[in-house]
């Protein structure tokens, strides 16, 4: 693997899912996370969200194969530590883990051009609510959510509600219903 090989690097572990690489964070205290986007349980996002709540130290570099605009805004909203896509470059992957491991931030040249050339109109949601609104949606329940994003289960609640008037759903369905339609999960 090309991390390997990268001097000054050590890899610390590895994990299947967005949890179990929550708790090796936790454990281990990485400087870096490098994940892809859509890892099951947690994605990247609700990482990134998650590490924060926990104030872990760890920055993270998401990967992904997705040309989708409207997806690829809502995770630079959240703020990660570098964007890279699979169709960049080893180098720039290099470049990503460097920055990130440094305290730097960087998008990688297919992703630049992705969120330059987006023509999504503006979620309704902060970039909080869209992780919160992504949990729900993907089944978890509101003490869940405040678990994992450090926050009392009833700002989950006050979150939960707020994203229902925002986007016009009345239950959870509606709210999986709206994610479909929207395309952020493509």
């Amino acid at each position: 693997m090309v991390v390997e090989r990268m001097e000054g690097v050590e890899i610390a572990g590895y994990a299947l899912d967005g949890e179990e690489a929550l708790r090796l964070c936790e454990e281990l205290r990485p400087d870096v996370l490098a994940v892809h986007l859509r890892i099951p349980k947690l994605d990247g996002t609700m990482l990134v969200e998650a590490l924060a709540a926990r104030k872990l130290p760890t920055r993270v570099v998401i990967y992904t194969g997705t040309l989708n605009g409207t997806l690829m805004t809502t995770v630079h909203a959240a703020n990660p530590a570098a964007l890279f896509h699979k169709e960049d470059s080893l180098e720039d992957l290099r470049t990503a883990i460097r920055s990130a491991w440094t305290g730097g931030f960087y998008v990688s040249p297919t992703v630049a051009t992705v969120l330059r050339n987006a023509r999504t109109p503006a979620l309704p949601l902060t970039p909080k609510e869209i992780i919160v609104a992504k949990m729900l949606a993907g089944g978890r329940q509101n003490k869940e959510v405040a678990s994992l994003l450090g926050i009392s289960e009833k700002t989950a609640r006050t979150h939960r509600e707020h994203i229902y008037v925002k986007l016009h759903v009345r239950d959870i369905a509606g709210l999986t219903l709206w994610f479909a339609r929207a395309n952020l999960d493509n």
